[in-house]
């Protein structure tokens, strides 16, 4: 499927506005987690580590897939954009191992949770800034 000039526009600027937006979650997220020390927020944080990542690969995946076709790829690039999938899919199995291992160790040891107030505002903050970009 050809895309033309307009549309890829359009999917370049969500995709950068995703990441820019990404970044600032991210920040606000772990900084809650700073505060707070709570698994649930390291958990939300560990989400916006792999979708910045994943958008960061997805900016690569589709520059790359609006290439044109050449001597080894006679049929043009675009495939590469259900590898940048599966490579996301494999961030959140990442994310989801790490998750586990430091839920169970937390569950073993023990933590004691601080200023939770200040890290649900900025949890918070952040979810509704999701909120948005999500609409868009």
């Amino acid at each position: 499927m050809k895309l033309n000039e307009k549309d890829i526009s359009s999917k370049f600027f969500a995709i950068k506005l995703s990441f820019a937006f990404g970044f600032l979650m991210l920040a606000m997220k772990w900084y809650a987690f700073y505060l707070t020390g709570s698994s649930a927020i390291l958990s939300d944080a560990a989400e916006s580590v792999v979708h910045v990542i994943g958008v960061g690969f997805a900016v690569f995946s589709l520059w790359y897939s609006i290439q044109p076709a050449d001597q080894r790829h006679t049929y043009g690039h675009e495939k590469i954009t259900y590898f940048s999938a599966g490579f996301e899919g494999g961030l959140i199995m990442l994310a989801a191992f790490y998750i586990i291992y430091v839920s169970v160790k937390r569950l073993i040891f023990g933590i004691e949770l601080t200023n939770i107030d200040q890290g649900t505002y900025f949890t918070l903050a952040a979810s509704i800034i999701n909120l948005i970009l999500g609409l868009f």
